[in-house]
């Protein structure tokens, strides 16, 4: 295309009196298909590069709904784990008084209870003297009347009918007794 150009130069001579209009049609005739060309390629290149924007930008807004939905869901979740944290703690606070409640409660009874079993003790630690003293003294008492009834056996003849009938009368009487009472 240079060539063209010089041959239409060398064609046309140049004089001064060339007007600026036949050179602008010269360079239209030269460089005009050209520019039509990079001006039909910018064109496109303006279309696509303008899709691509639009297509980037509707991305760019889908994202930015799903980036709120996804805050939402975040500051939701965050509200509903501040909530059950609140009540885990104040069902930990009522189940500390409730716990601190009771062990008290137990503390006062183990203390009553121990004073109760002191006492029961005390009682059965009497009791249980009085039953060894009465025991003894019923024993004694047994001896006694076996002391005297031997004796009466060794001073006279007794048959054994007599005899007999005294060992059931001690046996009757040794069963029949209950502690704390008294012949």
């Amino acid at each position: 295309m240079a060539k063209t150009a010089e041959n239409l130069v060398k064609l046309t001579p140049q004089t001064d009196d060339a007007s600026p209009d036949s050179l602008d049609q010269v360079r239209d005739i030269l460089v005009g298909a050209l520019v039509n060309r990079i001006e039909s390629a910018v064109s496109d290149l303006e279309q696509r590069q303008s899709r691509q924007n639009e297509t980037l930008l509707a991305e760019i807004q889908e994202q930015r709904k799903s980036i709120k939905s996804l805050e939402r869901k975040t500051t939701k979740l965050q509200d509903d784990f501040k909530d059950h944290l609140k009540e885990y703690k104040n069902s930990q606070n009522s189940i500390k008084r409730d716990f601190t409640k009771f062990d008290k409660e137990l503390s006062e009874g183990n203390d009553s209870h121990h004073e109760n079993l002191v006492a029961l003790e005390t009682e059965l630690n009497s009791v249980y003297e009085e039953l060894k003293t009465l025991i003894n003294t019923q024993n004694d008492e047994v001896q006694a009347k076996i002391n005297s009834n031997t004796e009466k056996l060794e001073g006279s003849k007794v048959e054994r009918n007599d005899l007999s009938r005294m060992l059931a009368n001690i046996a009757t009487m040794i069963g029949n007794e209950k502690p704390g009472s008294k012949n």
